[in-house]
């Protein structure tokens, strides 16, 4: 079966990130794809709640990266 890996790139985004991962959870969820989904978040050092929103929310995955200052 095929695989879709949808990557969203956040830093303090405490305010709206678990309300844009919820809406594009549910327009997959519409979509009735032959693949399966997941959801990565590339989190990067947030210093606000975003890593805790994450933690809780279901069908994804997230990793923290560090910028290099680009």
């Amino acid at each position: 079966m095929k695989k879709l890996v949808i990557v969203i790139p956040a830093h303090n985004e405490e305010e709206i990130i678990e309300k844009n991962i919820t809406k594009v959870i549910n327009f997959l969820k519409k979509q009735n794809l032959s693949v399966n989904w997941n959801i990565l978040v590339a989190e990067n050092g947030s210093k606000d709640k975003t890593v805790q929103i994450l933690k809780k929310m279901p069908k994804l995955k997230y990793i923290t990266t560090m910028s290099t200052g680009f």
